[in-house]
């Protein structure tokens, strides 16, 4: 696949600092992906424009940049392509880490992390693993009986049928969460709590 290879073009000029190269290989793919019509690629080629835009300039680019991750993963997910989608998810939490969004970094890449099952010796997946564990670390300590007011806006803003996010990650285990919150105060002295389930 032609388009694939510009890519991997592309990413050698930004590694090389020829940005206005890289960015000029990438609308060459680009053109080549809508001629073809073979759009499993396109997301990656959303992806590597926006890190040449940042790399160019970082401050003004930001904007435009934080867009073409956010196609990339638009697009990845359209294709069920979840090693695309991981590396956009990663870029796109990168960018919103630096602004200050550290916690809707760490549950948009979460949750992309969490769909594999195998795989965890390869480069993405490690660099996913490192920089959750990064976003973890500048996030707040995560109180279940206290749901943020932007964690209310997205329940009510979300579309009917669809899953809010959930401020913690146990989803869809809101009774058990009660239940454990009445075992532990109802007896101070107790602070320890199994919880047995799938997984473990």
């Amino acid at each position: 696949d032609y388009p694939y290879f510009l890519g991997l073009l592309a990413e050698a000029y930004g590694r090389t600092n020829h940005i206005e190269a890289g960015l000029d290989t990438l609308s060459e793919a680009q053109a080549m992906v809508r001629n073809s019509r073979s759009f499993f690629y396109e997301a990656e080629l959303h992806r590597l424009k926006g890190a040449l835009l940042l790399q160019a300039r970082p401050e003004s680019n930001v904007d435009e940049a934080e867009s073409c991750f956010q196609q990339a993963l638009d697009k990845a997910r359209q294709k069920k392509a979840k090693s695309l989608e991981l590396r956009a998810a990663m870029s796109l939490a990168r960018i919103w880490q630096q602004h200050g969004k550290q916690t809707e970094a760490y549950h948009l890449l979460g949750e992309v992390y969490g769909w594999f099952t195998e795989g965890f010796d390869t480069a993405d997946l490690k660099a996913a693993k490192a920089l959750l564990e990064e976003l973890s670390r500048d996030e707040p300590p995560i109180r279940t009986d206290v749901v943020s007011e932007s964690i209310q806006r997205s329940y009510l803003g979300a579309p009917a049928g669809s899953l809010p996010s959930s401020p913690t990650s146990f989803v869809g285990r809101d009774q058990e969460l009660d239940e454990i919150r009445s075992l532990l105060l109802d007896d101070p002295a107790r602070r320890l709590v199994t919880i047995l389930g799938p997984g473990g």
